[in-house]
């Protein structure tokens, strides 16, 4: 049984992370009028409309 539930989980996580991989795209933000972020992308599947979620790039952290 145990076997079954680790075989179970494993599947579960690599599909996470396949999903999760292929949606990852690089984008140059082009302008910033207010609360309208435009940005240029090269070779998207994206369409107007599409809902997308924007991380902002981390800081290198100084002194390591």
């Amino acid at each position: 049984m145990k076997k079954i539930i680790a075989v179970a989980v494993a599947a579960a996580f690599a599909v996470t992370v396949g999903i999760a991989w292929a949606a990852t795209e690089t984008c140059k933000v082009e302008s910033v009028e207010g609360d309208t972020v435009t940005i240029k992308c090269e070779g998207t599947k994206l369409k107007a409309g599409d809902e997308v979620k924007v991380q902002k790039k981390k800081a290198p952290i100084a002194g390591c």
